[in-house]
């Protein structure tokens, strides 16, 4: 009996790591800005991890941005989690804004120099959803 409880214990565990990493591709490749795209622009580049409110992981990889759009990479955590990459249009704010394949709306928003906001939208409910992203290495 002690083991079965035991042996649950580490299969919850495993799940709930399983669930706290949002997955990213093995190779990243992010293009520093160049030098005409605005600080305020830049400042997007590079990669970011957080969490939605509601606790699911996300992971943001900006690759290239310049003043019109950028190439990015967007991951889910969570036991199927997934990532998926998208071309995102620089929109006032500033802020990215990028369309899912399934035709939810992400938007990215500076916090602070290292840190953003995020909101999604379902594309058949309307429902949001928000969290925070920080830099990362």
């Amino acid at each position: 009996m002690r083991y079965s409880f035991i042996l649950l214990m580490f299969i919850g565990l495993l799940f709930i790591g399983c669930a706290s990493t949002a997955p990213l591709p093995t190779t990243l490749n992010i293009v520093p800005p160049s030098s005409d795209v605005p600080s305020e622009i830049a400042a997007f580049s590079g990669k970011w991890e957080g969490r939605f409110y509601g606790g699911v992981d996300i992971a943001l990889v900006v690759e290239k941005v310049n003043v019109e759009n950028a190439d990015i990479i967007v991951s889910m955590g969570g036991i199927a989690g997934w990532y998926q990459y998208m071309k995102a249009k620089v929109i006032s704010g500033p802020a990215l804004y990028a369309v899912s394949t399934g035709g939810n709306t992400i938007t990215f928003s500076m916090k602070s120099n290292n840190e953003l906001y995020i909101v999604t939208e379902e594309k058949v409910t309307g429902s949001k959803s928000k969290g925070e992203l920080s830099r990362s290495k």
